[in-house]
């Protein structure tokens, strides 16, 4: 039975709080680990990774940084953040891209720039461009092992 008194079919009060903050409030996050690979240059790294096997698999690891603010002297924490993880055929990371600069609102993905510029051209949010308002990438990487000593997951690119 519906409380008379509680709020009615689809009225969010409790979301509706964070409206105005979450529009003005800028967000900022801390690094916690970094990523290493034997990609230099961010045009040489695979658009798909996992489907791209025929190419052979690279290897590449993340370590954790034990004094990232938000680890920072809190060694327990960063390898109860990798406990059990071994278990599991993949992770899904999401990563600064820090090399990116600028985006537009439309792109023309790879695959279509043979086709004429303006023919090419898709909603930024219709592509997989890396080069958006925020730079933040998700990748899902296949897990080689992971050693929770050196705070490092390894895994296949």
């Amino acid at each position: 039975m519906e409380d008379p008194n509680g709020p009615k079919p689809n009225e969010r009060p409790y979301a509706m709080q964070f409206t105005d903050s979450a529009i003005s409030d800028s967000i900022t996050y801390q690094p916690i680990g970094i990523a290493n690979t034997p990609f230099l240059e961010r045009h040489g790294v695979p658009r798909q990774p996992l489907t791209e096997g025929d190419r052979g698999e690279t290897s590449g690891s993340i370590t954790l940084l034990p004094s990232s603010p938000h680890l920072e002297g809190k060694v327990d924490v960063a390898r109860n953040m990798l406990k059990d993880l071994d278990s599991f055929s993949h992770v899904v990371v999401l990563a600064h891209l820090h090399l990116n600069t600028g985006w537009n609102a439309q792109v023309v993905p790879p695959r279509l720039r043979h086709l004429d510029k303006e023919q090419g051209k898709k909603g930024l949010f219709a592509t997989r461009a890396p080069h958006r308002p925020n730079s933040i990438g998700m990748s899902v990487l296949k897990i080689k092992s992971v050693d929770i000593e050196d705070y490092t997951i390894h895994f296949y690119h």
